[in-house]
């Protein structure tokens, strides 16, 4: 895949990924009038329920796909991965269902309801997941920028409908997510199971990546933790304002970064595992991506020192010019943050993955640090510029391990 090529994928990846958040940003406005401050919380801890239940549905076997060079191996690693799928959820709901007969009274009749959904959602998520790594595998971008849209656009529609039709409530969230997301799995095509694949073949992937599954499955957690836990604990150590600062301050300054990053990701894993299993290292990828990735995020970090605090003050109010100055103190992180996002797959492309997982656990430990500095000294102010700088640490520790573990190999790991 030359320059020009590997341009254009990614700006197909841009376009879905931006247009199906505009979408979403469009919605927000008519589903806070249609849904109460609870039912839009909910739908949080729902989303957040089922990205940690679906780490341990797939077994993030399908985070592996991209490896393979062999397509048999790629065939039998995806339906090792929707059989682990279904069978984690039919264990999982045989577990809750067994508690309820032998203790009917100890889930109530509302949790029952959200864990049902949660299982839905998460089985619906595994598949989805897996369907969106084949596609990637054989580099289908316009398919994946269609699901994408679609399933924004889906959860606005039926949101909205059935809020206005029936009583709006955190039901309808939940199965309106549920609905757009299958809606984007059929979206993907990839529907069915691979029959010409063997139950030998399967237990040879199994046995081939269940290192990478165990170190993956608790990278995916301590990264979720990582992000998500400034916005559980900032309310417990300061108060329900502040955290809507760094909320608002996240969203805004990180959404983009994300946007681009990941469409980036996705394009670069392919290619990175392409190169290294044409020439035996990804190096020249690497170097591309940092060289780039850094001409396109310096200047808006620069911007963002500069201008955040009117910028926030003239869009937001003036209740919110502490939030830019919190974009101020974040922006060298979330320029190295830019630039290191994609990276990290260098490690899992090396088989590096136990190191990748320690990577992670530092990383949430150094967010519960600065959380725990800033408590200590109760100063929001101190506790962001302690999550800036030591996550700027750790990205450039990130950056520097691409680098190191893309050079040339001497092993055949691949298969």
């Amino acid at each position: 895949m030359d320059i020009a090529t590997k341009g254009k994928e990614i700006l197909k990846l841009i376009f879905g990924m931006g247009f199906s958040q505009l979408i979403f940003l469009l919605l927000i406005p008519i589903l806070t009038r249609l849904f109460t401050p609870s039912d839009i919380g909910a739908l949080g801890a729902y989303l957040t329920s089922v990205a940690i239940l679906v780490i341990f549905f797939t077994g993030r076997y399908e985070m592996a796909l991209v490896f393979c060079k062999n397509e048999q191996a790629a065939l039998a690693l995806e339906k090792l991965s929707i059989r682990r799928c279904y069978f984690v959820s039919i264990l999982i709901s045989i577990c809750i269902f067994t508690i309820l007969l032998l203790l009917p009274n100890s889930i109530e009749l509302s949790t029952l309801s959200y864990l049902i959904f949660v299982i839905i959602g998460a089985f619906i998520l595994g598949r989805y997941n897996i369907a969106l790594q084949v596609i990637l595998r054989n580099s289908q971008y316009k398919e994946i920028s269609l699901a994408r849209i679609s399933h924004s656009i889906i959860f606005g529609i039926t949101s909205i409908m059935s809020a206005l039709i029936f009583l709006p409530n955190m039901a309808i969230l939940f199965l309106s997510d549920t609905a757009a997301r299958f809606f984007a799995f059929y979206t993907l095509g990839r529907k069915n199971f691979i029959d010409s694949i063997n139950l030998d073949q399967i237990r040879n992937v199994r046995s081939r990546y269940s290192r990478f599954s165990n170190f993956e499955q608790m990278t995916a957690f301590l990264s979720i933790l990582s992000i998500q836990s400034p916005m559980i604990i900032i309310p417990l150590i300061f108060d329900a304002a502040t955290a809507g600062l760094y909320f608002i301050v996240f969203k805004v300054v990180m959404g983009p970064v994300g946007l681009i990053a990941n469409a980036v990701f996705d394009v670069f894993k392919v290619e990175a595992s392409r190169q290294f299993h044409e020439i035996g290292e990804c190096r020249p990828i690497v170097l591309y991506t940092i060289s780039r990735l850094f001409l396109i995020g310096v200047i808006p970090t620069i911007l963002i020192i500069i201008l955040s605090e009117p910028l926030f003050v003239m869009v937001f109010g003036e209740s919110y010019a502490l939030a830019g100055k919190y974009a101020q103190f974040l922006a060298p992180s979330v320029l190295f943050r830019f630039i290191a996002a994609p990276l990290g797959f260098v490690l899992q492309l090396r088989e590096r993955v136990g190191l990748n997982t320690i990577f992670y656990g530092f990383f949430f430990l150094s967010t519960c640090l600065s959380l725990f500095i800033g408590w200590k000294l109760d100063s929001a102010e101190v506790m962001v510029i302690a999550i800036s700088l030591t996550s700027s640490i750790l990205y450039l520790i990130q950056i520097a391990l691409a680098y190191a573990y893309s050079g040339p190999s001497k092993d055949k790991i691949y298969s």
